[in-house]
C-alpha cells in the first residue's frame, strides 16, 4: 500500500501539515511492554482519507505536535482498544483526544462480545480478513520488514470504514454511544442507555 514513512522532525511536521484539515484520523500504535517499566512506543500508524503513514518514534524526535493534532478537537479520532494509545498521548502532553471513537467500545454498545478483537470485528462488519503473522514481532528492530509494514498499515487501513459501519447500523448513535449527560453544576453524570435498545445486533465472536 502506498504510504508515507516519517523518520525525522521535518517529515513529521510535513505530515502534520498534511493532516491539518482532515475531519477524521484513524491511528494505532505498535509497542513493546516486555522487559520495560513503561511500554516502549515503536511505531505510530495513521490513516486519514487517502493518506496512510508510518511514524517512527525511535528517530522522529518529540511526537508532542502529533499528539496535539489528535487532541485539538477539530477532528474525530478513530481507534480500536485505545488504552495504550491514550497512555502514550497523556504522558506526552497531559491530555487526550476530545472527539474519540473506539470501535471496540462501539461494538460492545451494539451487543457484540466485549472486548472484541480487531480481526473479528473486521470479518463481521466488513468481511475483511487480515493476516496475523506479525502480531508478536520485534517492533523496535530496524529496518522494518515488508511483512511488518503491511501488518502495521492493516491495523489502520479499515478503521474509519469500521467506525462508519457501526454508525449506520444504529441510527440514534449519539444516544447509544453516550449516554445522556446531565450537569449538576459541579460534575457530569452519565447514564448508559438501556441495553434492551441495542441488543441482538452483533454475534457472539469465538474466543
Amino acid at each position: 500500500m502506498p504510504h508515507l514513512t516519517v523518520t525525522n522532525t521535518e517529515e513529521l511536521q510535513s505530515l502534520i501539515d498534511r493532516l491539518h484539515d482532515a475531519p477524521v484520523i484513524a491511528f494505532d500504535t505498535e509497542f513493546i511492554s516486555e522487559n520495560n517499566y513503561r511500554p516502549k512506543l515503536c511505531l505510530v500508524q495513521i490513516a486519514a482519507g487517502n493518506t496512510h503513514a508510518l511514524v517512527d518514534p525511535l528517530s522522529s524526535g518529540d511526537l508532542a505536535p502529533l499528539w496535539e493534532l489528535f487532541c485539538d478537537g477539530r477532528r474525530e479520532i478513530v481507534v480500536h482498544a485505545c488504552r495504550s494509545e491514550m497512555e502514550f498521548c497523556f504522558r506526552a502532553i497531559g491530555k487526550m483526544p476530545a472527539r474519540l471513537f473506539d470501535v471496540q467500545l462501539a461494538a460492545g454498545f451494539l451487543g457484540c462480545d466485549y472486548p472484541g478483537g480487531y480481526g473479528s470485528l473486521l470479518e463481521y462488519f466488513l468481511k475483511v480478513k487480515l493476516p496475523k503473522a506479525e502480531s508478536r514481532t520485534v517492533w523496535d528492530k530496524r529496518p522494518l520488514t515488508a511483512l511488518q509494514i503491511d501488518y502495521a498499515l492493516g491495523d489502520v487501513q479499515y478503521l474509519q470504514r469500521l467506525a462508519e459501519s457501526k454508525k449506520s447500523v444504529w441510527p440514534i448513535w449519539g444516544e447509544v454511544l453516550g449516554m445522556k449527560k446531565k450537569w449538576d453544576g459541579s460534575s457530569s453524570i452519565c447514564e448508559p442507555v438501556s441495553s434492551s435498545r441495542v441488543g441482538g445486533i452483533c454475534p457472539k465472536f469465538p474466543a
